[in-house]
This record gives C-alpha cells, structure tokens and sequence, in this order.
C-alpha cells in the first residue's frame, strides 16, 4: 500500500526505533501518526509544504462545463472536492489515484468511472485505458 496505511505498517513490522520524524503537507491525514501510536510510537509530522486551492479559471470552468472533456483525472481527495465545486457533466468521466481519493469524489458528488489499482500517475493512466477498453467492447 503506497499511503499512510502501508507505511505505519512497514514501520511497525520492521520494528522502528521509538521516534519518527514525518515531512508532510498542510492536508496530511493524521492516519500514520495514530496507526503507530498503536504500537507506541512516536510520530512528530513536520509541515514542509502547504497545500491551498486556487481559483478554477473561467476558461477552464468553461471548458469542462461545456461537455467537451472525456476525462480528468484526480490524484488526491483535495482535488476530488475541488474540482466538485463545478457543474461537471455526466459524459466526462473522472479517473481517480486511490480508494480514499474515490470516497472523497464520490462524497462530492462526482461520479468516478475508474480507479487506478497502482496509486500512481501511471495507474491513473492504466485505469482509463482499461475503462475505454471494456467501453470499446460491449
């Protein structure tokens, strides 16, 4: 599992020493500091970068709104609710990285036709051919 999870699992199984210093996002999930507070751990997360929306462009509200894009994929639940704040259509369909990033767009509203096995740009990638590969053949 390349997310909090699998890496709390990784740390327990390999039996880290007691401390452990975790570089983060703004928006990180607090799941690896309790997972290994489980097994009595310490985890100090340290913010090394900030994650803030922006403003969707009018060109590309636009764009999307019109119908005209076949896919946008989405690599992280921040994205998910952002990109929720627009009217997107039916017919565009949306890829997403992972099962939490699905949960959050589905929670959004979004409809999400494929979701990536490998939590990877390239698993994005794999997911929507093989979406438009099964579409291609009913």
């Amino acid at each position: 599992q390349q997310n909090a999870e699998g890496l709390a699992d990784a740390l327990v199984a390999e039996k880290v020493s007691h401390r452990v210093l975790w570089p983060c996002g703004s928006r990180a999930r607090q799941t690896l500091v309790e997972k290994l507070a489980e097994h009595k751990l310490e985890c100090h997360p340290v913010v090394v970068y900030e994650s803030n929306d922006v403003a969707i462009s009018e060109s590309v509200r636009t764009e999307i709104e019109s119908g005209t894009v076949d896919w946008i994929p989405l690599a992280s639940p921040a994205m998910a609710r952002h990109l929720a704040s627009i009217e997107v259509p039916k017919t565009t369909r949306i890829a997403t990285i992972s099962p939490l990033t699905t949960a959050a767009a589905e929670e959004s509203g979004l409809n999400v036709s494929a979701e990536a096995t490998e939590y990877s740009w390239d698993g994005i990638v794999a997911a929507i051919l093989h979406h438009q590969s099964r579409e291609a053949n009913e």
